[in-house]
C-alpha cells in the first residue's frame, strides 16, 4: 500500500508491503524539493506496543519511533512523535486522501503545475528555478514503459520550482515543475 509521509515539513512517498512470513518491508522515496529522490529500504523490526516505541530499520540504521499523540489544533492525521529521542511532527495519508486534499499553498497554486503523466523515472531536466521559458520549451523527460516522454511548457513564464532531479522515480500526477507567468513590462 502507498502512503505519503510528511516529517517536519518534508514529504516522502512510502510503500508498505507485508511478506508471506508476516514481516513488514517499506520503501521510501523523497518527493519534496529538498529530497534526493533516492530509494530507501527498510523493515519494521517491532511494531509499537503500549509503553514501547516501534523499531524500524532503514538502510541498516535502527530508529526508535515513539508516538506521543495528536498535535493540538492540527489535522486529525498530524501526530507528535519522537525518533531516537528527537521531537518530530508526522503526518500520514493514503494516496486517495492525498489526491482529495486541497492545494496546500494557494499562492503556489496560481502557477502552472507540470505533473507526471504516468509513473516513471526522470532522465533529463532542462531547466532550473529562475529560468524564463517560452510556451513549448522542453522542460524535462520522463522514461516510462521504455519510452522517453518530453514534457513541454504549456505557457511562457518563469520556472519557480523544480521539484525533481535526474534519476528520481515519480508517481502519476506528481508535481514536477511550477511555472508562474511573467508580469507584463
Amino acid at each position: 500500500m502507498r502512503y505519503f509521509v510528511t516529517l517536519n515539513g518534508r514529504e516522502s512517498s512510502l510503500s508498505l508491503e507485508t511478506s508471506p512470513s508476516g514481516a513488514q518491508h517499506l520503501a521510501a522515496f523523497g518527493t519534496d524539493s529538498g529530497a534526493s529522490g533516492r530509494e530507501l529500504r527498510g523493515e519494521m523490526l517491532r511494531p509499537r506496543q503500549p509503553g514501547r516505541p516501534a523499531l524500524v530499520c532503514v538502510d541498516g540504521r535502527v530508529f526508535r519511533v515513539a508516538f506521543e499523540g495528536p498535535t493540538p489544533g492540527a489535522t486529525a492525521k498530524s501526530q507528535r512523535v519522537r525518533i531516537n529521542g528527537a521531537a518530530c511532527q508526522l503526518e500520514l495519508e493514503t494516496e486517495l486522501e492525498r489526491r482529495a486534499r486541497p492545494a496546500p499553498n494557494p499562492s503556489r497554486a496560481a502557477g502552472t503545475r507540470i505533473t507526471a503523466p504516468m509513473p516513471g523515472r526522470i532522465v533529463k531536466v532542462n531547466v532550473r528555478a529562475g529560468d524564463v521559458v517560452l510556451a513549448g520549451a522542453a522542460l524535462l523527460s520522463v522514461e516510462a514503459m521504455k519510452m522517453e516522454n518530453e514534457l513541454q511548457a504549456p505557457r511562457a513564464g518563469r520556472v519557480t520550482s523544480v521539484l525533481v532531479q535526474v534519476g528520481a522515480t515519480v508517481d502519476a500526477d506528481q508535481e514536477l515543475i511550477v511555472i508562474t507567468p511573467e508580469p507584463s513590462a
